[in-house]
């Protein structure tokens, strides 16, 4: 047996080097830093993501994928009441489609637009009589003042998109 096949079998990792000991300690003086500057300093992070270092960071560059919500958020378009009096007469259908006809803005989205009638109507406008309104929600206010001039709400329900892919297991 040679001195030089003896292997140390207390210690399962190489211990820290001990800096700042002195230049005789082989890694003397600025203690492997180099000399002065933002490396030198304490508490500096060599290789963050968000450091540029003279060029746009990496986590910037990098093109961002993966999962949107949006698909799964609820898009409202409000309408008041006052909307409805300027644009329509009596006896007609409020729908999206019809909204859209009327010139009244409504954002093109991929996914379904839910439809929110509230009950702001201004003093000197009149409701017109007998609408037939079709949407997805609508405030107490305007589900009074439409019932006072005979007019009828189809509250709409949407079927929303199923997270998982996975389907329930037969019973």
């Amino acid at each position: 047996m040679n001195l030089t096949e003896i292997k140390l079998c207390g210690w399962p990792h190489q211990h820290k080097f001990r800096v700042g000991r002195g230049i005789s300690s082989g890694n003397g003086k600025t203690s492997g830093r180099g000399s002065k500057g933002f490396h030198a300093r304490q508490g500096h992070k060599i290789g963050q993501i968000t450091e540029g270092s003279g060029s746009q960071s990496l986590y910037r560059r990098t093109p961002k994928r993966g999962f949107n919500h949006t698909m799964f958020d609820d898009t409202y378009l409000v309408i008041n009441l006052a909307d409805l009096a300027e644009r329509f007469k009596d006896g007609e259908e409020v729908t999206l489609a019809t909204l859209r006809e009327k010139n009244i803005r409504i954002p093109k989205s991929k996914y379904d637009l839910r439809l929110v009638l509230l009950g702001r109507l201004n003093p000197d406008q009149k409701l017109p009589k007998n609408l037939k309104i079709k949407l997805h929600r609508i405030s107490k206010t305007a589900q009074d003042a439409i019932q006072k001039t005979n007019g009828t709400v189809e509250i709409i329900t949407l079927k929303k998109p199923v997270r998982n892919k996975k389907t329930p297991k037969a019973e």
